[in-house]
């Protein structure tokens, strides 16, 4: 998924809701195109499994409540 303006989209959909594609720059790296505008900068690729912002007030961390996490 993509991550354009806090929310997620597939590449299809951002080129059907707000018109920005893929493009080549003279270098042939690739950017994303927005109206003859690179917003690269702007757009976040965000991959399966990651983990972004989580946040709840479901758990509890404390002196009296440890948690032991194994990667």
């Amino acid at each position: 998924m993509l991550e354009y303006n806090g929310d997620y989209y597939t590449e299809n959909q951002l080129r059907e809701k707000f018109g920005i594609t893929i493009k080549k720059d003279s270098s042939n790296h690739d950017y994303w195109d927005k109206g003859g505008k690179d917003i690269t900068n702007e757009i976040t690729l965000r991959e399966k499994g990651e983990l972004v912002d989580f946040i709840t007030d479901e758990l509890a961390f404390s002196i009296k409540s440890p948690v032991t996490i194994t990667p």
